[in-house]
């Protein structure tokens, strides 16, 4: 059984430019894949060298990332080494020895951000030579 075709009127000014409208007065829109293939001409992809352009600072700004993280695991190192060393076993009890712990897993876990940006920063400078030929 067949559907009936429904007459459609085209708008093509206004605020529903590129609806449709249906016999009854209803607001309807091309089918999807249509849509999408009435994109204009004139957009542009970008080329090779701006793509590898863009890669070029993705991965710089990476690389300062991965550094500042690594730094600031150093930093919390330091701080945690001296309140274990330099705080007397009885003043670490409680809140301080939770808070040195919490620190020490903080440290850890920068540390492994770290590590983890390193290697990604390493794929993507591969993926760029190779697109570099």
């Amino acid at each position: 059984m067949s559907r009936p075709s429904i007459p459609t009127q085209h708008v093509h000014e206004g605020p529903f430019t590129g609806a449709f409208f249906d016999a009854h007065g209803i607001r309807a829109f091309p089918h999807p894949f249509r849509l999408a293939t009435m994109a204009p001409m004139s957009a542009r992809q970008p080329s090779v060298s701006e793509e590898t352009e863009t890669l070029d600072r993705t991965l710089a700004k990476n690389e300062e990332i991965a550094a500042d993280v690594q730094d600031a695991s150093d930093h919390l190192a330091v701080v945690a080494t001296v309140l274990e060393k330099e705080l007397p076993d009885n003043v670490q009890v409680d809140d301080v020895a939770q808070a040195i712990e919490h620190a020490n897993q903080i440290e850890k876990q920068l540390a492994r951000s770290a590590q983890a940006l390193a290697e990604v920063n390493e794929a993507l400078a591969n993926q760029i030579e190779k697109r570099n030929g």
